[in-house]
């Protein structure tokens, strides 16, 4: 099992399907691809899960763009979010699931993405507005902001093989809505 990313791609001709060819556009998503190509190319059988833009409750090691809207809301902070990016994202719940699911039923690659293309934006707005919190959100585009690295703009996955293998992620304002306990 190989946990990847939506990054692979260049996100120029989204959605993305398992059978696209992997063009990324920064170091981290070449690294990625590289080691898809390697996994696959020393055992073939092998599971690789390309992840989409994932959050949930603050965890031991990594926090979400959930956590970095609840900080901008405690600190009164203005947080810019790219209308031009877009993702497929999925909670961390949802994603284990999908996970524990190829495990059992995929050889290869399989898309695990969420049932919304939204861009970053629109994803924080959701957030702002069923998790009731108080923060400011400033539209940008990505060429509005100066970045470590180059970002696609759209690598929303399209996951018809893992909903066809039983994979349910629920809409977004669901999930947030079960999550909300949680924070």
């Amino acid at each position: 099992m190989f946990i990847s990313t939506d990054l692979v791609f260049d996100g120029l001709q989204a959605p993305y399907r398992e059978s696209d060819p992997p063009r990324p556009v920064n170091v981290y998503g070449e690294h990625k691809a590289l080691a898809e190509e390697a996994i696959l190319k020393l055992y073939p059988p092998a599971t690789i899960c390309r992840m989409p833009l994932m959050f949930g409750p603050y965890g031991p090691v990594a926090k979400s763009i959930l956590q970095t809207l609840i900080q901008a809301t405690e600190q009164r902070q203005e947080l810019h979010l790219f209308v031009d990016e877009f993702r497929t994202p999925i909670s961390a719940h949802t994603a284990a699931s999908g996970v524990l699911l190829a495990l059992e039923k995929v050889k290869g690659i399989i898309h695990l993405g969420g049932k919304e293309r939204i861009s970053r934006y629109d994803l924080g707005k959701l957030m702002v507005e069923i998790l009731n919190l108080n923060a400011k959100l400033i539209p940008c585009n990505q060429d509005d902001i100066d970045l470590i690295a180059p970002r696609p703009p759209d690598v929303s996955l399209e996951s018809n093989k893992a909903f066809a293998l039983g994979f349910r992620p629920k809409f977004l304002a669901e999930e947030l809505r079960e999550m909300a306990p949680l924070l």
